[in-house]
């Protein structure tokens, strides 16, 4: 067999133009290069054709008078010169890649199999306008089940050529099932094996009509059962009635299992009716005693005695501090008292201490997701910040382009980008081309200070599906927040992925990283986590599933987001507190991607509340797959790291070459304006 080897397509054509030429069209763009086309023309005067299709011979054979369909497949397998055979009729068609997939599953399968002489994938269903497509998976090979029906499409087989001469041909005695047939003849010297993956399409349309008829019980399926289940075939009937039997055992066992099931179903759904009332009890009692609290803190006794509680607790901190002093007056204690001051605990208690409303917000995320998160915290007037921050929803805003195509079954971006001057920089508008290339559809969503919402390059952005532009109020959240609001349309999409202009990119690996999210089966996905404050999952990039975003608890947490002033009360209120609505509260299963955990050499600083693995690792995370980086690290590098090279290292992850001079030209106005 010569390598790589030659595929030889048989065309059986009746002069069906339109069709006809679609199907050689997807001839012409396979990607595999050693083919050649064998037409037969099954039909009087059949329109002449070139010799060539794009870089493919063809061989066209005509025919003075209308030709059978096992006649014309047989006279174009006597002229095929491939080491490998496809049949394709000129009403249906493929993708590209199939040759390719099916040539390489053959190549890939033959050494391990001796006895393959096919392999096979799955396909689509469309109608005559090629509309409504309907994915037709193909069960595992048996060749049992092949006995029984036809699950194989004609142009979804590539099988090996020497079948040819070992007496395999197409019966000129069927009208229809002639395919089909003749898969039964190539499993009598064989298996078949499966592809996974639909590459092919087969088209239903009022022509042979093989679709309308009644499975198993019509004239033509028993011309089939009666020449592979005579005397001559008896062992295949044997082997059904067999195969047959065995089902029926394990249909029995199954029910037995079924009705195990069942009960069980009821005691847990009996379990969880009691559960229900058990919280919903608690949920009134801790409602008592929150009135009975509150009752308490307000009355005139506790005011009263609010100066003797605490000149207690002075003397008692006093008292400690006394007993204690000639002990911490000795010099190596106090050596290793002021050694510890860097410790994570001690310094975690500092920075909560110093934010009584960071604090507060952090028991209250751990109450519940019954009652809305906000309307708790509105309810506490201790927390002063919170009750001036307005709702995102009345932040003025404009739509420059609203979202008219429906978003069901869609993955879309919502894209936070900063334009001060109204301009969007070019590094934005990379990353919003980079996300349309992957079949990602976009919502720009745009905070300005302009009082007009003037957004002055709106004409280069029509590549978005939408934009929205917004007052600059409330940072990220809000501005996400208000793009559900304002097209709730969004709630049906497949997936949701949040993003802004905090990171730089993507390399050439976010193609992987997008496939990779949708195959995910978490609900809720970030890119990477952080131990700074506390543990959390960074909010640059994150993802819900259609699960998560039919959520009543997620719904609940973006429908009262508020705008913050601070970009701190911003990360205290939802980054910090995000990762822990979405697994204690909602309940989602949940991931993160690249996890501070799995990052190599790393010590007791993985777990230090100063610890950003965006900034300390950011060379490692890029090499193991990470299409960012931060742009504060190449702007302000807080944490003080090596980055002075740090184009060279960048370049080889890039799929573009301009990207690192784009990078560089916006990390240069950022330093000169000092832009957020």
């Amino acid at each position: 067999m010569a390598y790589p080897p030659l595929v030889s397509i048989v065309i059986r054509s009746t002069d069906r133009q339109v069709f006809l030429a679609q199907a050689l069209k997807s001839i012409e763009a396979q990607s595999y290069s050693h083919i050649e086309v064998i037409l037969v023309a099954a039909c009087a005067a059949h329109s002449p054709l070139p010799s060539q299709i794009a870089a493919f011979p063809l061989h066209f054979i005509d025919s003075p008078c209308k030709v059978s369909r096992s006649d014309a497949a047989n006279i174009g397998l006597k002229h095929c010169q491939g080491d490998y055979i496809l049949l394709l009729d000129d009403d249906d068609f493929i993708f590209p890649e199939h040759i390719e997939k099916l040539v390489l599953g053959m190549l890939e399968l033959e050494p391990s199999h001796q006895n393959l002489v096919a392999v096979f994938t799955d396909y689509e269903v469309v109608d005559a306008e090629l509309l409504n497509p309907r994915p037709s998976g193909s069960p595992k090979y048996d060749a049992l089940k092949l006995l029984c029906g036809n699950f194989m499409t004609i142009n979804s087989v590539l099988f090996s050529r020497h079948v040819l001469e070992l007496g395999c041909a197409f019966d000129p005695s069927l009208d229809v099932f002639e395919d089909w047939d003749f898969w039964i003849q190539l499993s009598q010297h064989g298996i078949f094996k499966k592809i996974e993956g639909v590459s092919a399409y087969y088209r239903i349309h009022n022509s042979s009509g093989v679709h309308e008829i009644q499975a198993f019980l019509s004239q033509e399926h028993q011309l089939i059962y009666q020449k592979w289940f005579s005397d001559t075939h008896r062992a295949n009937f044997l082997k059904l009635i067999e195969f047959s039997w065995g089902s029926f055992i394990q249909i029995d066992q199954q029910t037995d299992e079924i009705h195990q099931l069942k009960v069980q179903n009821l005691t847990v759904k009996a379990d969880l009716l009691k559960a229900h009332q058990r919280h919903d009890q608690l949920l009134l009692d801790f409602e008592k005693l929150h009135l009975q609290y509150t009752g308490i803190l307000q009355s005139r006794s506790w005011l009263i005695t609010r100066l003797l509680r605490q000149s207690t607790y002075f003397l008692k901190r006093l008292l400690a501090f006394l007993v204690k002093l000639p002990t911490l007056l000795k010099p190596e204690l106090i050596w290793m008292k002021c050694a510890s001051l860097a410790d994570r605990h001690l310094l975690s208690w500092l920075i909560r201490f110093s934010s009584k409303e960071f604090f507060l917000l952090s028991w209250l995320v751990r109450l519940g997701s019954k009652r809305p998160l906000l309307a708790k915290m509105s309810t506490l007037g201790w927390i002063k910040r919170y009750k001036k921050a307005d709702h995102h929803s009345l932040a003025p805003y404009k739509i420059y382009k609203a979202l008219s195509e429906p978003t069901e079954h869609q993955s879309v971006a919502l894209l936070v980008t900063y334009a001060p001057n109204g301009l969007i920089s070019d590094t934005t508008f990379y990353y919003l081309q980079q996300l349309r290339q992957t079949s990602i559809h976009v919502v720009l969503c745009v905070h300005v200070d302009d009082e007009q919402l003037e957004l002055k390059d709106h004409e280069r952005l029509k590549v978005a599906d939408a934009i929205l532009v917004r007052k600059n109020m409330g940072f990220d959240f809000a501005l996400w927040a208000s793009a559900l609001s304002v097209f709730p349309q969004l709630w049906q999409a497949r997936q949701i992925i949040f993003t802004n202009d905090s990171i730089l990119g993507p390399f050439a690996t976010f193609d992987p990283l997008i496939q990779s999210l949708n195959k995910h089966p978490a609900d809720f996905i970030a890119l990477t986590d952080s131990h700074q404050l506390r543990y959390h999952a960074q909010s640059f990039f994150f993802v819900l599933q259609n699960q998560a975003l039919n959520n009543p608890v997620v719904r609940s947490f973006w429908g009262e987001v508020l705008s913050f002033k601070t970009k701190q009360d911003v990360i205290n209120a939802y980054e910090l507190n995000l990762w822990e609505v979405m697994t204690s509260h909602a309940q989602l299963q949940s991931d993160i991607l690249f996890k501070t955990l799995d990052l190599q050499s790393l010590g007791k600083s993985s777990t230090a509340l100063n610890f950003n693995p965006t900034h300390q690792k950011w060379q490692e995370l890029i090499a193991k797959g990470f299409p960012f980086v931060k742009s504060e690290l190449l702007q302000k590098n807080p944490t003080e790291m090596p980055i002075v090279n740090w184009d060279q290292f960048i370049k080889p992850y890039c799929k573009d070459d301009d990207l690192v001079s784009l990078m560089q030209d916006h990390i240069a106005y950022l330093k000169a304006t000092k832009v957020r």
